[in-house]
């Protein structure tokens, strides 16, 4: 199983078309059937591969986060979060699907006997490496300015124009060199350490080559940079097709990416205050005397979240109403936000009922009820919209009923933020022409995490002779069905 990892469906079919993957087009000419999947929400890389290995998610739900039991901030590229993940899959699942196998860049190890890139615990994960080569390349924006206050009223504005625009591309052309050097050296070793399991017959083997995310997120997935990336990433998969050529037991080659990436504008260098800030400060501003908690706020590509950090379960809109009066609609109001989702505790089921809040509108989901008996509800019943006002701020996100599944998945989960608020599309003449297509709650040139665009559009590309299709509408959960058909015996 080889892993593209960020590579979206429509990229792929860009990609081949200008003949720039001529090993996955070859596959496809002999017979490889070509899919595309929705990965769902999160868009991250260890929700869907914890979901491939063991057919569930972990409670992680966006990259960074706020525990509410260890009361304190993770990251998904934490050894010590994946490791306790990992821990608490086999005591509740059982082995993963790569038990006894090769684990190469994964995000989470999957039961494999051994790997590449795959620190012991205690250490940085692979995706924490990626994470800080990231960070290291683009720097502090504020600390790159020609002076301190260049472009600064721009920024208020959300606009990119005169020094700004022009700072940022030179950032991304730094950045972009810096990490696709580390890309494609981790290209090298994983595709080594895949060859090397083929050798000695390992029974099954995931290898997830990291190089287009790492320099999609600092160039755009689009840039010149990112599909030299792209072509170096196809050399790799022939070395290791070669391999598998050449070995003495037969494999069955899957090949499928977990997300795509959009093209995104950074919205901390278009905005003063940027949006993580204006969360924080509008909790602040709104917040009555002795009501408790600090707020917590963590940005994840698309997607930002927020914790009341004294409590230890999930708020919902009247508890955080009457805590901070205003607060859940005053962050629909910062330009980069799209919608934000909160639980709706007034509604009946108040544990997966939710509300989505836009600038000038919003939608609440819940169960019908009975009319005369609205406590009866059926609470086996899919979520569907019960009220809605205004101009709905899904209707630009992407098709409603997809959209509308993801949601329902996602805001049933008692992990996530009190608030979740998804970027919008980057609107402006200059923004959206120059650098992408949605805004990114963090430094980045291409994002994901959320919902919306190529961001959930992941591709499969599986070998004509499985014996049955992969379900490509279930989602990573149910690929995970699938690819234990696939291989029963390992």
């Amino acid at each position: 199983m080889i892993q593209i990892d960020g590579l979206s469906a429509p990229d792929l079919d860009s990609a081949r078309s200008r003949g720039l993957v001529p090993a996955l087009d070859g596959l496809v000419r002999a017979g490889h059937r070509l899919s595309e999947w929705s990965c769902g929400l999160p868009s991250d890389t260890l929700a869907v591969q914890a979901s491939l290995f063991w057919g569930a998610c972990p409670p992680a739900p966006s990259f960074a986060w706020w525990d509410r039991d260890s009361r304190r901030s993770r990251l998904a590229a934490s050894a010590s979060a994946v490791a306790s993940f990992e821990h608490a899959f086999e005591a509740g699942y059982g082995p993963g699907l790569l038990r006894g196998g090769g684990c190469h860049a994964g995000a989470i190890g999957g039961g494999a006997a051994g790997g590449v890139l795959v620190p012991p615990a205690g250490r940085r994960t692979w995706g924490a490496m990626v994470r800080e080569s990231i960070h290291a390349s683009l720097g502090s924006l504020a600390d790159r300015w020609p002076n301190p206050d260049h472009g600064l009223e721009t920024r208020r504005r959300g606009r990119f124009t005169e020094g700004v625009a022009p700072a940022l591309s030179r950032l991304r052309r730094l950045g972009a060199f810096a990490v696709a050097t580390t890309g494609r050296a981790s290209g090298h070793v994983v595709a080594a350490g895949a060859r090397e399991d083929i050798t000695a017959g390992r029974p099954v083997i995931f290898a997830n080559l990291v190089e287009y995310d790492l320099v999609a997120h600092v160039a755009g997935p689009r840039s010149t940079r990112a599909l030299d990336a792209l072509a170096s990433t196809d050399d790799h998969i022939n070395s290791i097709l070669r391999g598998v050529e050449a070995s003495a037991r037969p494999y069955r080659v899957v090949i499928l990416s977990d997300h795509g990436v959009a093209p995104a504008v950074p919205a901390p260098a278009a905005f003063l205050p940027d949006p993580r800030a204006w969360v924080h400060d509008e909790w602040q501003r709104r917040r009555r005397a002795n009501s408790g908690g600090d707020l917590v706020v963590a940005a994840s590509g698309t997607v930002l979240q927020a914790w009341v950090a004294s409590s230890h379960v999930r708020l919902g809109l009247q508890d955080l109403s009457r805590r901070a009066p205003g607060f859940v609609e005053a962050t629909t109001r910062h330009p980069a936000v799209q919608a934000t989702i909160v639980a709706d505790s007034l509604a009946q089921g108040a544990g997966s009922s939710y509300v989505v809040f836009g600038r000038s509108g919003g939608v609440r989901f819940g169960r019908q009820c009975s009319a005369s008996h609205p406590v009866q509800c059926n609470h086996d019943a899919p979520l569907v919209v019960v009220d809605r006002w205004g101009d709905s701020p899904l209707r630009t996100i992407g098709p409603p009923e997809e959209v509308e599944a993801h949601l329902n998945a996602f805001a049933a989960r008692p992990d996530i933020g009190d608030v979740t608020c998804l970027a919008s599309p980057a609107r402006g003449r200059s923004a959206s022409t120059t650098f992408g297509d949605v805004w990114a709650f963090e430094v980045q040139f291409g994002a994901h995490g959320g919902v919306g665009g190529v961001q959930t559009q992941a591709f499969i590309l599986w070998p004509p002779d499985s014996p049955v299709a992969p379900d490509v509408s279930g989602g990573a959960q149910a690929l995970h069905e699938w690819l234990e058909v696939l291989a029963p015996h390992r």
